[in-house]
């Protein structure tokens, strides 16, 4: 049993639909990749979400009357990237061209994504299963405070979050001091 060779898959792409869908996702994927890079050349973090991409082209999305429609690929792509709206326009000199200008609310937002990633982390480190509610307590500036009761609803949504507190006792299974955007904070993570 141990000397025997692994078998082999055999993928053979049926349709002709199929290949459309394989081939238009290897171009969604190859323009998330330039997009990804020019990203990472201007330092600019993924969780950072951006206003807009603009890509020259996409990929034709069609065969013998199959059509993929060029708004999921967009979808895909948008996601792919963090953006709020991907735009084709064959004048741009690139592939594609990101718009790197952050507003006051796309940099909230982005603040608002790193402190979800930093509770998911938390959840990790306490061995708590994604179903499993937590109540979170916050502790910090009010500035920032503020932020994350604005964002509350996305938070509890994106983390499992049953109840928020801000400040009071600090008595939990998981604790840690965050760093957003320059303001240290104090967060505490219990199972609900």
């Amino acid at each position: 049993m141990h000397l025997r060779a692994w078998p082999s898959a055999k993928f053979k792409v049926q349709s002709s639909k199929f290949k459309v869908l394989i081939d238009s996702m290897g171009e969604i994927r190859r323009l998330a990749a330039l997009a990804l890079g020019e990203r990472a050349k201007a330092g600019m973090k993924v969780r950072q979400p951006l206003t807009k991409l603009k890509v020259k082209s996409l990929p034709r999305a069609e065969s013998r009357g199959q059509k993929l429609k060029v708004r999921e690929l967009l979808e895909v792509l948008r996601d792919e990237v963090n953006v709020k709206e991907v735009v084709i326009d064959p004048r741009i000199k690139n592939e594609v061209e990101l718009d790197m200008t952050v507003t006051p609310q796309l940099r909230e937002e982005g603040l608002i994504r790193e402190f979800v990633r930093n509770i998911q982390e938390m959840r990790r480190d306490a061995g708590l299963k994604p179903q499993q509610d937590i109540r979170l307590q916050v502790s910090g500036d009010r500035e920032t405070e503020a932020v994350i009761e604005r964002w509350s609803k996305f938070i509890k949504s994106e983390a499992g979050v049953r109840s928020l507190q801000f400040g009071g006792k600090r008595e939990f299974t998981v604790e840690r001091d965050v760093e957003l955007n320059g303001v240290k904070m104090w967060v505490g993570i219990r199972k609900d």
